[in-house]
């Protein structure tokens, strides 16, 4: 048998175990765990396929999310709160921010110990840089450290729950694309008021929304307005802002 390759697991033998493609006639053992191949022939590991989670329509790896936080910040866990991503920052060891309040998509931290003193807006902005929109946290916390299992593992269920409705902080709408796209959203939605950081679907907003969304946008500006684009684009801004580059596309095509 192969060196560190056990003889067998009791019960899930051919569920854990699989032919190693590379060497006739040994195996390899299967462990959950998530890595990419570096154009230098080094792994980075990615975090483990139970962290694979879905979220309107995207599968998503948390640990792909982790590793590109760890760029900025001394560690990250990422968990899924009602269905949205939430960032848990770990700060320098010596942060003098005392971190007392949620942090919301806007960059304002939260936390309760030392390690705060992390700048979320730049390290929102630096992830933005590497990832798509989908995989960024809508909201924020910042810790002093992780909880932990008596194993050592991050404990997730421990991790503190995200305060939704107080971390909504409203930025009223400015162009006529955000003015447009919010009372499309309140009356489809049945909203009083939504803000340019709000999430689509963190409002309660799903696929059968996202289709009334793109209806009433195609009457409003006579153009097609793909319900994909919203599922891509959720934040009311950056979703106002791909609108107006179609419009702009659709106008310059019609010359």
């Amino acid at each position: 048998k192969r060196q560190g390759v056990g003889r067998g697991y009791r019960g899930l033998s051919s569920s854990a175990f699989a032919d190693d493609p590379t060497v006739p006639g040994e195996r390899r053992y299967r462990t959950g765990d998530l890595a990419r191949w570096r154009p230098d022939g080094t792994l980075d590991f990615l975090g483990r396929r139970d962290q694979q989670v879905k979220i309107r329509g995207h599968r998503i790896e948390l640990g792909e999310i982790e590793a590109a936080l760890r760029e900025s910040v001394p560690d990250a866990v990422v968990a899924v709160h009602d269905e949205h991503l939430v960032g848990y920052l770990i700060g320098p060891a010596d942060g003098t921010a005392d971190g007392t309040a949620d942090g919301t998509a806007d960059g304002t931290a939260g936390g309760t110990a030392e390690r705060a003193g992390v700048d979320v807006g730049a390290v929102e902005a630096a992830l933005r840089e590497r990832l798509p929109d989908y995989m960024v946290p809508r909201q924020w916390m910042t810790l002093g450290t992780l909880p932990t299992t008596s194993s050592g593992k991050v404990d997730r269920a421990a991790l503190p729950k995200p305060d939704h409705a107080a971390a909504r902080t409203l930025v009223p709408p400015a162009s006529e694309a955000e003015l447009l796209i919010a009372d499309v959203w309140q009356a489809v939605l049945g909203l009083d008021a939504v803000g340019v950081d709000d999430d689509f679907f963190a409002l309660g907003g799903h696929s059968l929304a996202a289709m009334l969304v793109a209806a009433r946008l195609k009457e409003a500006l006579a153009m097609e307005v793909p319900v994909r684009l919203l599922f891509e684009r959720p934040v009311l801004a950056v979703f106002a802002s791909a609108v107006e580059e179609l419009l702009v596309a659709e106008l310059e095509a019609g010359r």
